[in-house]
């Protein structure tokens, strides 16, 4: 029980301190609909904020990327992550990956027309080009159905899963980054 309320205070501090914290906008893309902000007191925490839904709806229905937070009226997302080393401007932001872990899924999920059982998402958003930003979505550790063959009434893959360590899954750029 010790260790079951340890791991619950570190997550609610965890979540806490993100959801209470101090965003300042180092750089603006997109007409201003895609910014990264920094956590001005953990620099280490930076995230990207997309209301740009031409993008949005890509990550989401093309790519079936799962979305980290879906706001109101500007239907915005938000993916957040580590960058080792401080951001204090944006000459100091060079990149951040946000991740989640599917390994505990009780049923497959359809991704890109293949049912998969088990998988990690990566976001990464970093610069490319000079002025502009890239979001790539790739997954790791994958464990598909094998002939695509899913059992819904039973929740798993009727003949089995087979193991991809590495999948591409798309990108997106965001220009005029300033």
């Amino acid at each position: 029980m010790k260790n079951f309320t340890l791991v619950a205070v570190t997550l609610f501090l965890s979540f806490a301190n993100q959801a209470n914290a101090d965003w300042n906008t180092i750089l603006r893309c997109d007409n201003g609909n895609v910014w990264v902000d920094v956590n001005s007191s953990q620099r280490t925490q930076v995230q990207l904020v997309s209301r740009n839904r031409q993008a949005n709806h890509y990550f989401e229905f093309t790519l079936g990327t799962s979305l980290s937070s879906a706001g109101g009226g500007d239907w915005e997302v938000t993916w957040s992550g580590l960058q080792p080393q401080g951001v204090y401007g944006p000459a100091d932001f060079q990149g951040a990956t946000y991740s989640r872990d599917f390994a505990n899924q009780t049923y497959p999920k359809s991704l890109l027309g293949d049912y998969v059982q088990t998988y990690k998402e990566y976001v990464s958003f970093f610069r490319v080009e000079g002025d502009a930003l890239k979001v790539q979505v790739t997954r790791r550790d994958l464990n598909k159905c094998v002939n695509n063959a899913y059992d819904g009434r039973f929740g798993r893959c009727s003949q089995g899963t087979y193991y991809v360590a590495y999948q591409y899954v798309g990108d997106w750029i965001f220009k005029n980054c300033k």
